[in-house]
């Protein structure tokens, strides 16, 4: 288990007055059921109109591009250090457990000035080294910094979203798609 999911199912119970508005997340890929659901494959989603499924929302945040083949998703809200996070996972089975393909968290405190504070705060919960190798990134007009699995940006101060991604499922591209695709509603 991670350290950060580790961490996450401590905390997840002990935050108070976190508030984590979802909307709810459309399975990437569900295969089709004997029941005559619709087949969610990633070739019949190509089939499909884009328009055939709204883009899940996280807290106040629509996911418009999400990688294909993700498995289940899972939503926390859990609050670290005086910064609440809305978070949405998903998994897969991988062997005899599951593997977090992708994450996308909303990060809201008044610590968060800053893309300097952003990266300290999550050198720290992290728990990264000062040498963290980090480059410079935008997403839309935002600033942010990535590494190979993990790209984050300061919305505006106080609110930011940090992707993650399995690397050895997907790549850097892929990361930096679906972190471009994460955008605040209007």
């Amino acid at each position: 288990m991670s350290l950060q999911l580790s961490r996450r199912l401590s905390i997840a119970g002990l935050a108070v007055g976190a508030v984590c508005a979802v909307a709810p997340a459309l399975p990437a890929h569900a295969g089709p059921a004997a029941s005559g659901a619709p087949d969610r494959t990633p070739a019949a989603a190509a089939s499909r109109p884009a328009a055939a499924h709204p883009a899940p929302v996280l807290d106040g945040f629509r996911l418009t591009h999400l990688p294909a083949g993700l498995g289940t998703p899972s939503d926390f809200a859990y609050e670290w250090d005086d910064v609440a996070f809305c978070s949405r996972d998903w998994e897969s089975r991988y062997g005899d457990g599951w593997r977090v393909e992708l994450t996308v968290e909303t990060l809201r405190g008044d610590r968060l000035a800053s893309l300097a504070a952003l990266r300290a705060y999550l050198t720290d919960y992290l728990e990264q080294g000062p040498d963290w190798r980090l480059t410079p990134v935008s997403i839309g007009h935002h600033p942010g910094l990535r590494t190979d699995d993990r790209v984050f940006w300061l919305v505006r101060p106080g609110v930011a979203v940090s992707v993650s991604i399995d690397p050895e499922r997907y790549g850097v591209a892929e990361l930096l798609r679906t972190a471009r695709g994460v955008r605040e509603r209007s």
